[in-house]
């Protein structure tokens, strides 16, 4: 009897367990700003690197008590979730560097204190090991981040690190990029969406840290682009965004991911730490003016800015020529900025423009603005098969346009293999569609270039299209072959896929 009730007992906690974990998968807005209201007297901000996967039963318990320290507010403190089975490099961090033992273990200031486990009572456990790290003595070392959105999913990252000391700092930086709330549904196995989990380094690529040397007094400092949709994280948007950075110092500790002696690890602990979201910037410019011009004509252009927040913006222009006149202003919001610039060479050239504000702040670069100077013809238009056999002959079809109507004296083709340039004589006119068909030998990946040149000698810009000429599959059916020779005009789509 006793064990039919143990049973029963222990049914109905499963269910209630996989109830909760049913209902319960919604995660509240994270505040970002705790970090930046608290007042606790710490001799730095604390990083904690938190190592979990999706699949780890006990992980929730740490990863609850995390996001309700970050929560509370009651220290200075940020941390990076490191998702195991969603990012390689997150792997490698806690398995290379860290030498794990088992999930969940939080290394709090690059392994100052280690928490293994998960219970109902790992809350306490974490706050006690940021306390810890909050007062050990650190070096007088300061980092700062600055990122802005570029649109898309595209963000600079500018870091710097302060020496305040006496004598030269030497250290590693890293940089983690995370998302606020994971926006790829990765979830702890009570449905709860992992907060700050790592995405990519923004600086090294390998994770083991930007080696710094500062002297006294001096600054370290670093600048980078990141692509989010490059490294496979289209998803992130910039009010989602938090990158975190954090300076260890380069004096050695025996750390241990488990009870002492074992899963020993090299311990560098953490000088600073800080996390910062991306700013927007002034939105980009609106470029007006001419689009096309004569080689040493002045044109006016007239630049829009707009940004109600700040009183004074500065404007940068990027003429496309390789010349820039640095930053123009300051100018008011809303104010149309006309600037005068001369293009010295027959080409078609891609006006950028961006805008900061008083506080430095950066926006992103304008859409390109073309201007064709010289009236060059337009880059060609390359139509055809962009996949096929190799050794089988195909036709492709360029056409440019002349904004002045001149005939094209020839195109210049490049195919991409190692038959070298070949050059499509004319006149042609202008629209005019050309054809030429060519066999690439071998099986590959190509890329077709061409450009166009008008009867007055002005050269225009390169077209490409892409083409792919794999193996081409054996058809090993002779008699149904045999039938194809018989009846060639028959079964067009079926020879177009067997590229017969």
């Amino acid at each position: 009897m006793k064990k039919i009730l143990l049973l029963v007992i222990v049914g109905v906690l499963i269910i209630s367990a996989f109830g909760a974990s049913a209902v319960n998968t919604n995660v509240e807005k994270i505040n970002t700003n705790v970090v930046k209201s608290q007042n606790r007297d710490f001799t730095h901000t604390v990083l904690g690197e938190y190592g979990t996967g999706t699949w780890c039963g006990y992980c929730h318990y740490a990863h609850t008590a995390l996001k309700n320290i970050y929560a509370s507010g009651d220290y200075p403190f940020y941390y990076v979730s490191f998702v195991e089975d969603k990012v390689p490099k997150s792997h490698q961090r806690i398995t290379n560097e860290f030498n794990i033992r088992g999930y969940p273990t939080v290394w709090f200031d690059g392994g100052y204190r280690v928490e293994v486990g998960g219970y109902t009572g790992t809350e306490t456990d974490h706050r006690n090991s940021i306390v810890a790290c909050g007062s050990r003595a650190v070096y007088d070392v300061d980092v700062n981040l600055d990122v802005i959105w570029l649109g898309g999913t595209n963000m600079q990252i500018d870091a710097s690190v302060d020496n305040n000391e006496g004598s030269t700092y030497d250290g590693t930086i890293r940089i983690y990029i995370t998302e606020i709330i994971s926006s790829m549904n990765w979830k702890d196995t009570t449905g709860k969406l992992y907060t700050f989990p790592f995405l990519d380094y923004a600086f090294d690529a390998d994770g083991t840290g930007e080696i710094i040397s500062i002297s006294a007094g001096g600054t370290w400092s670093g600048s980078t682009t990141w692509d989010g949709a490059a490294h496979g994280f289209s998803s992130i948007t910039p009010d989602n965004i938090m990158v975190i950075g954090a300076v260890y110092n380069d004096e050695w500790h025996q750390g241990y991911s488990y009870t002492p002696p074992q899963n020993p690890f090299d311990a560098y602990y953490v000088d600073d730490c800080v996390g910062v979201e991306p700013s927007l910037g002034p939105p980009p410019p609106i470029t007006h003016g001419p689009t096309k011009g004569e080689v040493g004509e002045e044109l006016e252009y007239t630049f829009t800015l707009s940004d109600p927040d700040v009183n004074e913006l500065y404007l940068w222009i990027n003429w496309g020529d390789d010349t820039s006149d640095g930053w123009l202003g300051p100018y008011a919001p809303g104010q149309d900025v006309i600037v005068v610039h001369i293009f010295n060479d027959p080409a078609l050239f891609e006006i950028t423009a961006k805008v900061k504000d008083n506080e430095d702040s950066e926006g992103a670069w304008s859409d390109p603005y073309e201007v064709n100077i010289g009236y060059v013809p337009s880059a060609p238009d390359i139509t055809g098969r962009t996949s096929g056999g190799a050794g089988v002959s195909y036709q492709y079809s360029f056409k440019s346009i002349d904004p002045d109507y001149d005939d094209i004296a020839e195109y210049i083709v490049d195919w991409g293999d190692d038959t070298g340039v070949e050059t499509l004589t004319g006149p042609f006119i202008s629209g005019e569609y050309v054809f030429e068909s060519h066999i690439w030998a071998d099986p590959g990946d190509y890329v077709i270039t061409a450009k166009a040149i008008d009867v007055d000698g002005f050269e225009g810009p390169e077209g490409t299209l892409s083409i792919t000429m794999p193996r081409n599959k054996a058809v090993t059916n002779t008699l149904f072959q045999r039938f194809l020779q018989q009846f060639p005009n028959s079964f067009p789509i079926l020879r177009y896929i067997l590229g017969l």
